[in-house]
């Protein structure tokens, strides 16, 4: 029933008797489609998707999915780990560990599983493809693919698993009948050099038949495949190569340049035959250029004629762009310098591996550019066709790499093979801007020009981590280090720098970084380490989700897309719409005139496209509703060219210095949100100030606090429903407690102070760095005179002046209100260097369950990862979230900057701290490591709450915080500090 039925099916409605309207051509094709679709349906054999009968054309017959969205059922048997010796089922594409077969490796261990992979199905063949020349392509197998169609192997066996290879298998099918097709794949390559090359790596390794297959049927005489380089100027040159010439009269190459509508944008242009290769050159005026902020797209149609007929058409997706090269200058793209802002990617899903989808594709250059990126480097494989499809129609730059991680490099013959096979795919990408041969040390130099036997453009080769032609792309350079490059006057753009590793690297140290990249001439951009945690769903242990401990945590985004901080520190910093006159959390009441100075950073287009909201909100304290938005509106921005500043008015309201703080959103062209900046207009003070009139006009208070106790060691206070105790020894706070509730507030203001000389062998960077010196705080009690606790009432109000408070603490005063609600003034000095200092106490664990805050949010800060946060309302719920780890985002615990109050709260018990300093940060809880959290090693101390001046800053997975930038460091300070703090 199923053999020729494509074939057949559209020759048959020729035959029958059918009314008018079915000859409507889009009726025809559309009840022609449908038939098809339910025979596939109901076919068991699964041979489908023909294109449409063309003679002249390449007809595809899939084999398989495209994708794991649509993957096809083969038979498989599996020689060894789980469901093995027997056979089954399987999706095609796929890797078989994501399917329940075989074992689990990760790249690092030596001695890998070995299994072997049979694969079988059937095909027919549609009948008007008699007399034409069938391939079969797979477009990737992990890892030696040995293929036989009738029991017959069809050409030797291919290793390497990341490349498109195809056999002529015209000589052994058999006509108008079923075909077997049988694929053994071996996980475990043959060849030691492209096993260590491709497999001994730092990421998840796999086998199977993970990319599509499909069958293509061309012309005998045909066009195998071009090159091609369509410059800015409109200078078009191809080289097209052919193969079956001895069987046609084939006399002539003809061309035509098309847009993607089909419309024509040059004229015909023609080469007559002299061989299997042919040059074409033409011509278009001022065309629309590519670039990542302008993806103009064209097509090119080839014909193979035979006199007037045509033998083969052949039709390909470019775009107009010239990229150079300009040692010791720069990158230039169409005439313009150009800055890489660029991640490395795996190309990788959770559920499935290595097998990926258009979508997929698609969604992860989407997630890319909302970041601000405009670059990406295949790490460290080319990649899935779709996805260069889609960075050329949505705008991305491309390094395209050949699998190589480190030494041993790749044997020179099977080098040679895999460059011609990598770049004949795709070498018409103009998102592609350079080609990288191999990774770190795995650059086989014997073919590092090779690349150039296939690419007309003549694109860049690197040498991903070392100096090379002219362009430096060292990897991980300590900041020092990035500053000597300066002098060495080498274009540098590190190709992978700030490795992540769970909250460290990334954005951390980012801002320093990229500051010095753009200071000098020769900077040219980076690309971070790594796009997305690479966390593999083990069929094998019920799905969990397996990092490898420390070796794939190390993304910007979790494994199923969850934005982890850094996210939006890289959107922020890498915006290409700056406000130059406004700083992050500036105070606008006083200092702002409604006007912002805007620079655009873009390389090609001005801001006219660009466009605007603005919105005010009122001001909330922590006894107020929900934030509420006051006023808003939207504007297009001017005509700012790239590179320059100019000046957005933004009209707001006579009145907006009475709101709480303004907000600010940028959109492109396609209204994509480019980033958010917002700013407080109240000051600290007066936020802090209205707290307190909201709470006591919400309390009821009838006479002043008492002291109900006092004794040698402690001073008992009575006001309202609240009991505090402070002790008399020292003048900290022993207790504050609210009627009916267990929970308390104790042990503070304790001095947290990180000084730099305290740091007696640092381990893995910050880790170990002390918060105090006992010792040194013994030696000063040992001298100090006895704390006294002096009170007195003023106006209602009972203050207590601790009299020599404990040591670094230089004032401490206490002002209990008839409401029960308790201010804090204190005066601390410093004297040094330090990561970290200011005050904190102790509050139960167990009584925070939910946290509710004014200021920057909704994620933590580090010291050296400032950006990426707002000033607004938020809140969430407790959680022991780990980015790369346990993806609970935001994460609860940690340092959060410009705070202005903050509410903790469990079902049992609730406590509130307001601030009348500015630039505070307070942390809440300890933040908690990942595993191996090498140089990512949070700053420990006891206390659960705590409000600080500084606070420390976070390493990546090589290198300790203070090698990552002057952010990272400790600070000099010399003098008086002082925290005003009111718990209610």
């Amino acid at each position: 029933m199923r053999k020729d039925y494509f074939g057949r099916l559209e020759k048959k409605l020729r035959l029958i008797s059918k009314p008018a309207w079915f000859e409507t051509s889009i009726i025809r094709n559309a009840f022609i489609a449908c038939l098809s679709f339910l025979f596939v349906a109901c076919n068991s054999q699964q041979s489908v998707d023909v294109q449409p009968n063309d003679q002249a054309k390449t007809d595809i017959m899939m084999l398989s999915g495209t994708g794991s969205d649509d993957a096809v059922k083969w038979d498989f048997y599996c020689s060894e780990g789980q469901n093995c010796g027997q056979w089954s089922k399987i999706d095609v594409p796929s890797n078989w560990e994501q399917q329940g077969f075989g074992n689990y490796d990760y790249g690092y261990i030596p001695d890998k599983y070995s299994e072997q992979g049979i694969y079988r199905r059937d095909f027919t063949l549609p009948p008007d493809w008699s007399g034409r020349k069938i391939e079969i392509v797979f477009d990737g197998v992990m890892t030696d693919a040995t293929v036989f169609v009738n029991q017959q192997q069809v050409g030797p066996t291919h290793q390497g698993g990341f490349y498109r290879f195809s056999y002529d298998i015209t000589p052994y099918l058999k006509s108008g009948e079923a075909n077997e097709l049988k694929v053994v794949v071996d996980k475990v390559s043959a060849n030691k050099s492209i096993e260590a090359a491709e497999r001994a790596a730092d990421y998840w390794v796999f086998g199977g038949i993970y990319r599509q297959v499909f069958l293509q049927s061309l012309p005998q005489s045909h066009i195998d495949w071009v090159s091609l380089d369509a410059k800015a100027s409109g200078e078009f040159k191809m080289d097209v190569y052919l193969e079956g010439l001895d069987k046609s009269n084939a006399s002539a190459i003809e061309a035509q340049i098309l847009d993607l509508d089909g419309n024509p944008v040059s004229e015909t242009f023609n080469a007559t035959l002299n061989g299997n290769k042919v040059n074409l050159a033409t011509n278009v005026d001022s065309p629309k250029l590519w670039s990542a902020e302008t993806p103009n797209l064209y097509q090119v149609r080839i014909d193979l004629k035979e006199g007037s007929k045509t033998l083969h058409r052949f039709d390909k997706t470019f775009g107009f762009r010239t990229f150079e090269l300009r040692p010791h200058d720069g990158l230039y793209l169409n005439g313009e310098k150009i800055i890489l802002k660029g991640v490395n990617r795996h190309s990788f899903r959770p559920a499935t591996g290595r097998t990926m989808t258009k979508q997929a594709s698609i969604d992860d250059i989407k997630t890319m550019k909302s970041m601000n990126m405009n670059a990406v480097r295949m790490s460290h494989y080319p990649p899935d066709v779709h996805f260069l499809e889609a960075a050329d129609r949505l705008g991305i730059y491309v390094i395209n790499e050949l699998g190589t991680w480190q030494k041993p490099v790749i044997d020179t013959p099977s080098a040679r093979r895999l460059v011609a096979q990598l770049v004949k795919r795709d070498q018409a990408h103009p998102s592609i801007l350079f080609w990288a041969n191999g990774n770190e040390g795995g650059f086989n130099t014997d073919v590092d020009d090779d690349y150039h036997l296939y690419d007309i453009q003549n694109r860049p080769i690197l040498h991903p981590w070392e100096l090379f032609r002219n362009i430096d792309t060292d990897h991980y350079p300590t900041y020092s280090e990035l500053v000597a490059k300066k002098a060495r006057n080498e274009v540098f753009f590190p190709t992978e720098f700030l490795h992540g590793l769970y909250d460290g690297g990334h954005g951390a140290g980012l801002r320093d970084f990229w500051d010095f990249m753009m200071s000098t001439p020769v900077g040219a951009g980076g690309f971070l380490w790594v796009f997305a945690d690479e966390g593999v769903e083990r069929t094998d242990q019920n799905g969990r989700v397996d990092t490898d401990f420390n070796h794939a945590p190390d993304g910007i985004v979790g494994p199923y897309g969850e934005k982890e901080a850094s996210f939006f520190t890289i959107k922020e910093i890498w915006s290409p719409i700056q406000v130059e006159n406004l700083k992050n959390g500036q105070l606008l009441a006083g200092s702002f005139d409604g006007q912002l100075q805007v620079k655009n950073l873009y390389d090609f287009v001005d801001l006219s496209t660009m466009s605007l909201e603005w919105r005010l909100y009122q001001p909330v304290t922590a006894f107020s509703d929900k934030k509420q938005l006051v006023a808003s509106n939207k504007a297009t921005l001017p005509a700012i060219k790239p590179d320059s500043t100019g000046t957005v008015q933004l009209n707001l309201p006579d009145n907006w210095q009475q709101n709480g703080w303004l907000e600010v959103e940028f959109f492109d062209q396609q209204q994509n949100s480019i980033w958010t900046d917002a700013w407080p207009i109240q000051s600290a003070a007066k936020l802090a100030k209205l707290t307190q009139e909201q709470f006591e006009n919400q309390a009821s208070a009838t006479k002043p606090a008492q002291i109900v106790s006092q004794n040698e060691s402690e001073l008992a206070v009575k006001a309202a429903d609240r009991t505090i105790i402070f002790d008399a020894t020292t003048g900290l706070l022993k207790s504050y407690s609210k009627q009916g509730q267990t929970a308390a507030l104790t042990n503070g203001p304790k001095l947290l102070r990180s000084d730099n000389s305290l740091n007696k062998g640092v381990y893995n960077g910050i880790g170990s760095w002390l918060t105090h010196d006992p010792n040194a705080e013994k030696e000063a009690q040992q001298d100090k005179k006895p704390t006294e606790l002096k009170s007195e009432i003023i106006a209602n109000d009972l203050v207590i002046e601790v009299m020599n408070p404990p040591a670094g603490i230089t004032k401490l005063t206490w002002t209990v209100h008839p409401e029960g609600h308790l201010s804090m003034d204190v005066d601390y000095w410093l004297d040094g260097e330090y990561i970290l200092h200011g005050v904190g106490f102790n509050y139960p664990k167990k009584e925070i369950e939910h946290k509710r805050w004014l200021g920057d949010g909704p994620y933590r800060v580090w010291a050296n990862r400032l950006e990426g946060v707002n000033y607004s309302v938020w809140e969430n719920d407790y959680n022991e979230g780990v980015a790369g780890e346990r993806w609970e985002l935001p994460e609860f615990k940690g340092y959060f900057s410009d705070i202005q109050w903050l509410t903790l709260s469990s079902e049992q018990s609730e406590i509130t701290f307001s601030t009348a300093t500015p630039d505070l940060y307070a942390r809440v809880m300890q933040p908690d490591d990942g595993e191996r959290p090498d140089n990512t090693l949070a700053l420990k101390y006891d206390e659960e709450i705590s409000f600080l001046h500084r606070i420390s800053a976070i390493g990546s997975k090589f290198h300790a915080a203070h090698h990552l930038g002057p952010q990272g460091r400790p600070v000099a300070e010399r003098g008086i500090n002082n925290i005003k703090l009111t718990i209610y």
